[in-house]
């Protein structure tokens, strides 16, 4: 197909390209058209590059946010947590395997094999039972730096970790290594418990989008400037562009039809653009196989566990290199696809969170009531979230200039909403209120509000009701802020910030009379003060 034949062809669909193609140009040169997202892309796939790779690819990849010693604990609370909901039907004289999927340096493995060691000592009931963790990776290379790594022998040599070669997308059995097994399907008896940290982002994912009602699939094009790059010389990530195209769905896009079942309910949404991990499908659908339907999935990474998200004619963010697309994991269709299957999924739900974190459960033999998982979850990944707090406050901890707001959120939320602890950094919070976006402004109101519901009792260098006031005010919630000004003269008794701050908000909303009050109490207490002198004016010439 030639070139003005595609360009036309990709105006009937509606397609947009980034960067734009000029309609007449004879210097593109299309290398692949029409192509889902999923499709493997120029050059070597993922895959591919991971195992040439090997461990020197998490010599520049960032690794540290779901490898560090406060996830591993987190994580082996969770698996403690459910294995105390399952005790009682749980297999004691057979193993309990945990399956860690691209285990990358093997640094999580080792914090959280450290914890599991040390809590399960606390938990009779836990007593006695054969933990197995298994660290895979599709990379031999890989695989084989862990065996010969100082700090993973002592686990390697108690019979605790053992390693695999493991290709979850193909397969539905893994080789362990030293003990020298196969764990095929049939083969299990107790539940498997599988991790996937940061791994979903890597498999394919096809892209959708429903207008009206309407189901299209956006296909991706590539093309490079075909002058004066010879065709036929080495392809870069900087010499190829993409486009898109749709192509309308109205049969089954899929051969499983719950796939297409799970389709068919986003299609109910009004305007969406939704990614679609098949990969993580064809995962799933491995090791359900495996275990037998026993299955426990705990997953973080860049993702999305909400519909909201995909609401809209936004399309989701994605990259092109290594030959496949890169992109957020859609954990919400994952979640469903569990529910769907009569499992449970518990998941993070704040989109301003850099890592999301889901925990999946498929118990169809042997249903529980999860009630340890679910506190658990709620408690350790929810309300404490030592996945993303410590990462994220770093900046604030590290004494940064100019600190990204969220970091400060980190530190209130990590401290458990502490007025002390928001007094020592409001005035940093109001420095970073410049700019702020909707998402971080409605995250900052909920730290704000379970703030000043912990305010027991307060101390005139340490009073929280006068930074939540300020926040409030730059925020323009100017009710939220006459209330907490109220509640500082009523528990300490007037200043002049308090007197100041309500005199501003009653003028922003508009009553002149009542701020002129408020400015004359604060002058009355402080005469030379500039800013309520500068309010009197404004309310007296806005009244005349």
């Amino acid at each position: 197909m030639g070139y003005r034949d595609l360009y036309a062809k990709f105006l009937k669909f509606g397609g947009r390209s980034s960067p734009a193609i000029e309609p007449m140009s004879e210097r593109v040169e299309f290398l692949e058209t029409d192509k889902s997202l999923s499709e493997p892309r120029l050059g070597k796939g993922q895959e591919d590059n991971f195992k040439t790779a090997g461990i020197s690819a998490w010599r520049q990849a960032p690794f540290n946010p779901t490898s560090n010693p406060f996830t591993g604990r987190a994580y082996a609370e969770l698996i403690l947590a459910f294995l105390f909901d399952a005790r009682a039907w749980l297999k004691r004289d057979e193993p309990i395997y945990i399956l860690e999927l691209g285990a990358g340096t093997g640094a999580f493995a080792f914090h959280c094999l450290k914890e599991l060691q040390t809590q399960k000592s606390f938990f009779s009931e836990l007593q006695g039972l054969d933990l197995r963790y298994v660290m895979t990776d599709v990379a031999e290379k890989n695989v084989a730096s862990w065996e010969v790594h100082e700090r993973l022998r002592l686990f390697q040599n108690s019979g605790l970790l053992d390693y695999a070669v493991y290709r979850p997308e193909r397969e539905d059995s893994v080789v362990v290594r030293h003990a020298g097994i196969t764990l095929q399907p049939g083969g299990l008896r107790n539940p498997l418990i599988v991790i996937a940290n940061y791994f979903f982002d890597k498999t394919r994912q096809d892209l959708f989008r429903i207008s009206d009602g309407r189901l299209q699939e956006i296909l991706v094009n590539s093309y490079r400037d075909a002058q004066p790059v010879p065709s036929g010389d080495p392809l870069t990530s900087e010499s190829v562009k993409m486009s898109e195209t749709y192509r309308e769905i109205t049969d089954a896009r899929y051969a499983d039809a719950r796939l297409n079942a799970l389709l068919e309910e986003y299609r109910q949404q009004k305007d969406a653009t939704i990614l679609f991990p098949i990969g993580a499908f064809d995962c799933v659908r491995n090791l359900r196989r495996l275990s037998g339907d026993k299955l426990i999935l705990i997953a973080s990474g860049k993702g999305v566990t909400t519909v909201e998200h995909f609401e809209g004619p936004e399309q989701p963010t994605y990259s092109m290199g290594g030959g496949a697309a890169s992109c957020k994991v859609n954990f919400h269709a994952i979640g469903r696809y569990f529910e769907n299957l009569g499992g449970r999924t518990l998941s993070t739900s704040d989109s301003t969170l850099i890592v999301q974190t889901t925990m999946n459960m498929l118990l169809s033999q042997n249903p529980c009531s999860v009630e340890y998982s679910r506190y658990a979850f709620d408690e350790i990944i929810i309300r404490r979230n030592p996945i993303n707090y410590l990462c994220q406050c770093r900046e604030f901890l590290q004494g940064a200039t100019h600190a990204n707001i969220t970091s400060y959120l980190s530190f209130l939320r990590m401290s458990n909403f502490d007025p002390v602890a928001l007094s020592s950094c409001g005035e940093k919070i109001l420095q970073a209120l410049d700019g702020i976006n909707r998402n971080r402004e409605e995250s900052l109101v909920e730290v704000l509000e379970s703030t000043a519901a912990n305010v027991y009792e307060v101390q005139s260098d340490q009073n929280a009701y006068l930074w939540l006031g300020r926040i409030y005010f730059g925020l323009r919630l100017y009710d939220d802020c006459l209330k907490m000004f109220e509640a500082s003269e009523q528990a300490l008794g007037p200043d002049i910030d308090s007197l100041y701050f309500m005199g501003a908000c009653h003028e922003a909303k508009g009553d002149h009379a009542t701020a002129r009050q408020y400015y004359g109490r604060a002058l009355d207490a402080d005469p030379k003060h500039e800013h309520a002198h500068a309010g009197i004016q404004r309310t007296a010439d806005h009244s005349s």
